[in-house]
Parts: C-alpha cells; sequence; structure tokens
C-alpha cells in the first residue's frame, strides 16, 4: 500500500484515487458541497464547516512557550482555509502536569507568548 499525503493532491480526481486505492469508493468532486456553507448555529456565524481541533504537539519550547514550529503550524491552520480555529493546541496550566516535555504551557508565564 502506497501512502499518500494529503497535500499531494492537486485535485478532486486526485483524491477520488487516492480514496479508491485504499479500497473506497468516494467520490471527490471539485466542489466541498454543504462543508463550504456557512454554520450558523452557534452564537455567532462560522464561515464555513471544516474546524482544526486541539492536538497535542510535542514541538513547545522546553520552558512551554510556543516554539517556531508551532507558530508555522498555527499559521499553516490560519492559512488552510478553515473558519472555526478550536484552540489548535492541548496545553497544560502548569509544567508538572505536561503529557510530554515538549507540550505546550498556558499559564502567566507564557501567556503573552501565546
Amino acid at each position: 500500500m502506497r501512502i499518500v499525503k494529503v497535500p499531494s493532491l492537486k485535485s478532486a480526481a486526485e483524491l477520488t484515487n487516492a480514496f479508491a486505492s485504499l479500497g473506497y469508493d468516494i467520490d471527490a468532486n471539485e466542489s466541498p458541497g454543504a462543508l463550504s456553507l456557512p454554520y450558523t448555529g452557534w452564537h455567532r456565524p462560522i464561515g464555513n464547516r471544516f474546524a482544526i481541533l486541539p492536538m497535542e504537539g510535542w514541538d513547545a519550547e522546553a520552558d512551554g512557550r510556543p516554539s517556531e514550529l508551532v507558530r508555522r503550524r498555527w499559521l499553516n491552520f490560519a492559512r488552510g482555509g478553515a473558519k472555526l480555529l478550536w484552540g489548535c493546541e492541548a496545553a497544560a496550566v502548569e509544567p508538572s502536569v505536561r503529557a510530554n516535555p515538549r507540550q505546550l504551557v498556558i499559564n502567566d508565564a507564557t501567556i503573552d507568548d501565546i
């Protein structure tokens, strides 16, 4: 099985073929359809239904501040077109409770950098 990186796909046809190579019969057309429609069921409208949810990165600075890699990831999230960026990063509230030594920490010492 060949692993396909999603950013390498340049058309809906290439995405459809990638699905087929994995055994799925999913026709990706040129329009994202319902995902591109605004969502209005929240307290304010969201421009589309694409969302970035929190994930745990292993690339913050040792003191819990965002590294250049974290900043670049956040910028790429914003460039990707999703209109709802929901935190984008799992963060500990103090260094002693981090899940890994490079997890982001949000507290008085790091908040300005975040």
